[in-house]
C-alpha cells in the first residue's frame, strides 16, 4: 500500500521548528516542506473577502485565480512557487489540499447543527 504525505507529517515538529506561523509565506513552506500541498488563497481586508465581491459566500477560502487558474488542482510543494505566490499576494490566506494528495479528510459543516436526541 502506497504511504501518502501526510503519514509523514508530525505537526508538533513542524510547530517546534521555529518557523514563525504569524507570516503566512513561512507558514506555508513549512507545511509544503513536511508533505502538504499548498495553495494561497484570498485573505480578509476590512471584514471583505480579498476578492472584491461585497457578497462573497466563501470569504477568505476560496483561491486567487490569478495565480492558480485551475484552484486546488494548482496546490504544489515548490517552495520557489510558494515565494512567487505570497510575493504577488502577501496577506494570502493558506490552503491546503485535502484528499488522497495529503491523506486528508475535512468535514466542514456550516449552519445548524440539529441534534437527533439518540
Amino acid at each position: 500500500m502506497a504511504t501518502s504525505n501526510a503519514e509523514h507529517l508530525n505537526i508538533e515538529a513542524v510547530n517546534n521548528a521555529g518557523t514563525d506561523f504569524t507570516n503566512p509565506l513561512s507558514a506555508a513552506i513549512a507545511y509544503a516542506m513536511n508533505g502538504l500541498f499548498i495553495l494561497p488563497l484570498y485573505g480578509i481586508n476590512d471584514g471583505q473577502c480579498g476578492c472584491g465581491r461585497s457578497a462573497c459566500k466563501a470569504a477568505g477560502k476560496h483561491p486567487i485565480p490569478d495565480l492558480t487558474p485551475h484552484g486546488f488542482k494548482d496546490a504544489t510543494l515548490d517552495v520557489s512557487m510558494l515565494k512567487h505566490w505570497w510575493a504577488r499576494y502577501p496577506d494570502a490566506n493558506i490552503g491546503i489540499r485535502t484528499g488522497n494528495e495529503s491523506g486528508i479528510l475535512v468535514v466542514d459543516i456550516d449552519g445548524q447543527v440539529l441534534h437527533t436526541g439518540r
